[in-house]
């Protein structure tokens, strides 16, 4: 829906209102995006199925009710491909990291798909013929 809004209000040229959205509007905006991506991603990150649901509550209680199903091998693949992009992101700030900004995501896709055919997990799907 996020997208669908932003989308609406750039084909309809409607940036110029932005000036007259507050701050806390706008950051609340974007923070409540961040946190449905972030939950949406949390099946694939924690390796088990998720119920889907609109409300946070039921989503929460989901995530803990499946701790049982919990698999290993997403979650260290999910957390090292995180932990690269972070490290990616601050490339300019060091310069010694200069050269993995610049190839960020190349690095992200090479090293899961390494992870992936050196664990052969059975919880990460990956297309056939990889």
């Amino acid at each position: 829906m996020v997208g669908v809004t932003e989308s609406l209000m750039g084909i309809l040229r409607l940036g110029w209102l932005v000036p007259f959205i507050s701050h806390s509007i706008i950051s609340g905006f974007t923070s409540a995006s961040a946190i449905i991506i972030a939950f949406s991603q949390a099946k694939s990150f924690l390796g088990y199925s998720i119920t889907r649901s609109s409300k946070i509550v039921p989503l929460i209680e989901s995530i803990s009710a499946g701790r049982s199903q919990f698999k290993w091998q997403p979650f260290v693949m999910g957390s090292l491909v995180l932990v690269g992009l972070l490290v990616m992101k601050h490339g300019k700030t060091f310069k010694h990291l200069r050269f993995f900004r610049a190839a960020g995501l190349v690095m992200a896709l090479f090293g899961s798909t390494v992870f992936v055919k050196l664990v052969h997990p059975s919880s990460i799907s990956v297309g056939q013929g990889l």
